[in-house]
């Protein structure tokens, strides 16, 4: 851990203490025989755990909110299949019987309506899983707990490792949170520290947000685990994220031997989130407020060793273009209508639209709801290069935003004499270097978010 306090002595002792609920489950604890009476696809009107005696049971948290979840759906039945009796993946949530498959229906046209057994309206087995986390508990043959992990772990691979009896290793993600470092009592009379910290598994650091408007303009906190990258771009980013900030695709260049350390893995999580995550944390006096940005570039330069810089770069991005003179998309006028966006998914319930309205509403708007879709989406760079302002009537199809391509919205918008174009544009650009390297022994890694 690396951490600067000024005015103040300070000594720090952490004690761990074992996670303890009777709400709660860990690893080891045999899972008492729970009957289940709200289910979905299932042989019979009741469900125990105890009926999977003998098989890999992996019970997999999901919400209608959680999109990934959902779409997860078909990799799930795919592995059942393929380990057929041999393991049972059981969908569990919260969400009664009747919403559930009302859900279910709404989205049949995105995702194919699992065929594995789905407990809904539960209230016990969410009580297992860490905070705003949609995982999965891996409980063995004899009905013991092995694995509390986040959903990437369920592979082809790992399940057979599993069993063949390879000890798998997977982060259990059960986390007992300390929310400072400090004494809540004279926690308020510091006046200024700043300290990094690497996220671990077990009796971590989730940092408190500041509590009122004095605290928030002076103090940064970046209360999730966060790469190195990511920690740089909140440093060079002192406004709106996806408007102006460096985590944007395109707008980081990153330019090392190994990509490892400095960005969020496709594979081994756990190893990277054991090694290279970190939390950060910085509060300065009130009337140092504005600095907080350049204390917090110079903790991490002191910590991390590499070269950071802003420079001119040419990116490569979607721009969009007007094709004509003409006025295509000038409001008619009436009432606002907008359900501009992708699936609207909220909380227990779900919209699709054939079409998607974007009337009398100000163009600034549109362009930025276009700029999310495609770069949120297709993680590409976007920009707009057609000068307009005022409110504008625009629609387009439902699928064209479902299904999100270039080619799609292009054909959509071709009508309104509007067009999106690939070309190179000279952007700020956040460059990241290791030390004392030269540029051509190192990695270039092109990387937004």
């Amino acid at each position: 851990m690396y951490c600067r306090i000024s005015t103040v002595c300070i000594i720090v002792t952490f004690i761990l203490f074992p996670l303890c609920s009777a709400s709660q489950i860990s690893i080891g604890n045999k899972l008492p025989d729970i009957e289940f009476k709200n289910l979905l696809n299932y042989k019979s009107e009741t469900l125990k755990l105890s009926d999977f005696r003998g098989k890999l049971v992996i019970i997999d948290f999901w919400a209608p909110s959680c999109v990934p979840c959902w779409k997860a759906f078909p990799k799930l039945d795919s592995l059942q299949r393929i380990f057929d009796n041999k393991i049972q993946i059981v969908l569990v949530n919260r969400d009664k019987n009747d919403l559930t498959t009302d859900f279910l229906k709404k989205v049949e046209r995105f995702i194919k309506t699992p065929s594995l057994p789905m407990i809904t309206s539960d209230t016990i087995l969410w009580k297992w899983l860490p905070e705003d986390i949609y995982g999965q508990v891996w409980i063995d043959g004899l009905g013991i707990v092995r694995y509390i992990s986040q959903s990437y772990n369920i592979t082809r691979e790992n399940i057979s490792a599993f069993l063949n009896g390879k000890e798998l290793g997977l982060a259990s993600r059960k986390i007992s949170y300390h929310e400072t470092l400090f004494d809540k009592q004279w926690e308020q009379n510091v006046q200024y520290y700043s300290y990094i910290s690497r996220c671990i598994d077990v009796n971590g650091l989730r940092l408190t947000n500041p509590e009122n408007e004095s605290e928030k303009e002076s103090s940064i906190t970046n209360g999730n685990c966060a790469s190195v990258v990511e920690l740089y771009q909140k440093a060079y980013c002192e406004r709106e994220p996806y408007q102006f900030g460096f985590g944007r695709p395109g707008r980081t260049l990153l330019l090392v031997k190994d990509s490892f350390p400095y960005i969020r893995p496709k594979k081994d999580h756990d190893y990277w989130f054991y090694n290279h995550s970190y939390y950060y944390q910085l509060r300065v006096p009130y009337n140092r407020r504005q600095d907080k940005y350049k204390m917090m570039r110079e903790d991490l330069d002191r910590f991390f060793d590499l070269e950071v810089s802003v420079e001119k770069r040419k990116v490569k991005c979607i721009a969009l273009i007007r094709t004509s003179t003409k006025d295509l998309i000038k409001t008619k006028g009436g009432g606002q209508k907008d359900n501009f966006s992708t699936i609207n998914v909220k909380a227990k319930n779900i919209v699709v639209d054939s079409l998607r309205y974007f009337i009398n509403k100000p163009y600034s708007l549109f362009s930025f709801k276009l700029l999310r879709q495609i770069e949120i989406v297709l993680n590409k760079p976007f920009i707009d290069e057609t000068n307009y302002a005022g409110n504008i009537d625009i629609i387009v199809k439902g699928d064209t935003l479902d299904f999100l391509s270039i080619e799609a919205l292009r054909n959509d918008l071709k009508k309104y004499d509007l067009d999106l174009v690939e070309k190179e544009v000279v952007l700020d650009v956040l460059v990241i270097k290791e030390k004392n390297k030269s540029n051509d022994k190192l990695k270039v890694v092109a990387r937004g978010k």
